[in-house]
């Protein structure tokens, strides 16, 4: 991820339209996840409660974009109370990371029902949701807006310590819950959520490279007009994790029709 040539015009061109198709993918995927649900040859009890997982997901992720999408169109959006909000004057979507904790932690748990014991136990329930809320934390702390060498660090120590989740939430599924590395759930499922960490990544280099001295690092809101800055930084990333945001939980989301029984 680069802001080279960055224009906040066209990033937010494509941020919308990301976030408006969105709506429309998990709305096919809840129709796809129902149907499965409703065909009376999906009869394993562990298969029916990975598909209500992934519905979950679905449910949670389509309501998410709708309240997006209203806060694209509805002018203003200020007439209901601050319940939807213009991103055109907000551009960084904080409350993405409380949906991923949601979705993310569902998504993982329906792949640690794919293991070869058939079901996984409580505890490893429980370890994987806390971790999965934890990398989301992360995440929403390393996305919050640097003003300062102090921020970056603080970016830096959460990136690490989501990095370091990841891995542990992988080992997890590999050798304690002894998912099934022959599926192609489970090597979806790491590409498509470590692209979340690759997003991550990007941007932090992107901040370290940041001199808070100069007048348009310290620019945010309105007059930041540098491809450098944290304005520039931000709106180009959200534009990322407004397309993955569909693309993973889509990918996932077919792999776990694809394979159940």
């Amino acid at each position: 991820m680069t802001t080279s040539g960055w224009q906040p015009a066209i990033v937010n061109t494509w941020r919308r339209r990301f976030d408006v198709f969105a709506v429309l993918v998990h709305f096919v995927l809840i129709a796809l996840v129902a149907a499965k649900l409703d065909d009376k040859s999906t009869t394993s009890p562990t298969t029916r409660v990975r598909l209500g997982l992934i519905l979950l997901v679905e449910v949670a992720s389509f309501a998410f974009h709708v309240w997006i999408w209203a806060g694209w169109l509805l002018v203003p959006p200020s007439k209901l109370s601050g319940f939807v909000i213009d991103w055109r004057t907000a551009p960084w979507n904080k409350f993405k990371w409380a949906e991923y904790a949601v979705t993310a932690t569902a998504g993982t748990i329906s792949v640690a029902l794919s293991g070869n014991s058939g079901a996984s136990s409580i505890p490893q329930i429980v370890v994987l949701s806390i971790g999965g809320i934890a990398q989301q934390w992360c995440g929403y702390t390393l996305d919050a807006v640097a003003t300062s060498k102090e921020d970056v660090s603080r970016h830096t120590r959460s990136f690490i310590f989501g990095a370091l989740s990841q891995a542990a939430e992988f080992t997890i599924l590999i050798f304690w819950v002894n998912v099934n590395l022959e599926s192609p759930l489970f090597w979806i499922y790491g590409v498509m959520w470590s692209s979340f960490g690759v997003i991550a990544y990007a941007r932090l280099r992107q901040e370290l490279q940041l001199d808070f001295t100069a007048a348009t690092d310290m620019l945010f809101i309105g007059a930041d007009k540098s491809s450098t800055g944290p304005r520039a930084i931000l709106e180009l990333s959200e534009m990322w994790y407004s397309l993955m945001g569909w693309v993973a939980k889509l990918a996932v989301g077919l792999a776990t029709i694809y394979i159940a029984e």
